[in-house]
């Protein structure tokens, strides 16, 4: 498990990635940033 502070970096380095994104419904754009963060954190995961 990581630490509060690369977990932090991991939402940070996604929202700079991904917190742009036009997919019509800011809420779909906050599902993608939570959804790359989550697989920064835990790489060998699935994403279904």
């Amino acid at each position: 498990m990581l630490d509060a502070e690369a977990a932090s970096s991991a939402e940070a380095w996604a929202q700079e990635e991904f917190g742009h994104a036009d997919l019509g419904d800011k809420r779909r754009t906050r599902r993608l940033t939570r959804m790359a963060a989550q697989a920064v954190q835990c790489p060998s995961g699935k994403v279904s």
